[in-house]
């Protein structure tokens, strides 16, 4: 498993978190499912029952049948656990499937055994529809970098809500914000985009127009947007995947046309020597390379030491 892998992983054989739970293997059992009416009144312990206590779980090589059916039990236990207090996020849900597709805005936001709707945030804080509060420590996939409703921000989008929001024309705002972002970053000229898929889209196509060139290069499991260049290996499994030192470009989605996967190359993160390999087999097809400095989809994966240099040195 690559170190990107334990994201989309339901358990830890590695199923994609959106699937439905695995099927039993065959004789080992099950604890019931809390979502089956047929299950039975049977239900394993909640994990702060004192009564019992639950032994800390070590993963190691070579693991038994009995091993991985004790995994797939502290996982129904937990899954049990947290539909217990998810009544009013349960609620919603089936009123979302009406007519939302998915019954989510996003197919990032399903996930087992169900997806948490939130409320409110303050600071550091979130809390969803049942009032549970949870430390964030995801902010948004990096962007709210501030916390929630900071009292500035809070500010500042009520003053320019009150002026109007949207004039399919220019604003003062903009030039603010652009030179703003040309003094925090040392780079002179910015487009604003309504999505980071607009935005790195719009960065291929810069690539391939600057360069006359039509192939890219992507990290392995990074995710990049919704475009078809880049939705190519971000949650794909074994054995579609192919060997860690040089992983095959499958396709993230349907409706992905080969053509369109086959322009993009597919490279290793944290392994230079095989992004050295790529560049000197492909160099003269390669009109650039997207990467995410720090891998956000996957968790948080950071760069070694001298990657990132080394990334810029040989692109």
């Amino acid at each position: 498993m690559r170190s990107w892998q334990w994201w989309p992983a339901a358990t830890l054989r590695g199923g994609p978190c959106l699937q439905l739970p695995p099927a039993p293997r065959p004789g080992a059992a099950r604890a019931p499912d809390a979502r089956d009416p047929a299950a039975g009144p049977a239900e394993p312990p909640l994990l702060n029952d004192s009564s019992k206590e639950v032994e800390p779980l070590v993963v190691k090589a070579g693991w038994t049948e009995q091993d991985l059916a004790r995994v797939d039990e502290l996982i129904t236990t937990q899954e049990i656990n947290f539909l217990r207090r998810q009544g009013a996020s349960a609620a919603i849900l089936e009123r979302a499937r009406k007519n939302l597709a998915g019954g989510a805005t996003s197919s990032w936001q399903i996930a087992r055994p169900q997806m948490i709707w939130m409320e409110r945030g303050e600071g550091s804080k979130v809390y969803d529809a049942d009032g549970i509060e949870y430390v964030d420590m995801n902010g948004g996939y990096g962007v709210g970098i501030v916390g929630h409703a900071h009292p500035r921000v809070v500010e500042a989008v009520s003053d320019r809500v009150r002026r109007g929001t949207h004039f399919a024309q220019p604003t003062q705002d903009a030039v603010v914000v652009a030179e703003e972002l040309a003094r925090r970053f040392g780079l002179p000229l910015w487009r604003f985009n309504n999505s980071g898929t607009e935005a790195t889209m719009d960065a291929v196509h810069l690539m391939r127009a600057a360069t006359g060139k039509d192939k890219i290069v992507k990290v392995e499991g990074c995710y990049h947007g919704h475009h078809d260049s880049v939705m190519v290996s971000v949650l794909n499994q074994e054995p579609e995947i192919g060997p860690p030192e040089a992983p095959n470009n499958p396709t993230s989605g349907s409706g992905i046309p080969r053509a369109i996967a086959d322009l993009t190359i597919v490279a290793p993160f944290n392994d230079l020597p095989a992004l050295e390999r790529i560049f000197a087999n492909h160099g003269n097809e390669i009109a650039g390379m997207i990467i995410e400095p720090i891998m956000m989809n996957a968790g948080i994966i950071a760069p070694e030491e001298a990657y990132l240099e080394g990334v810029r040195a040989v692109t």
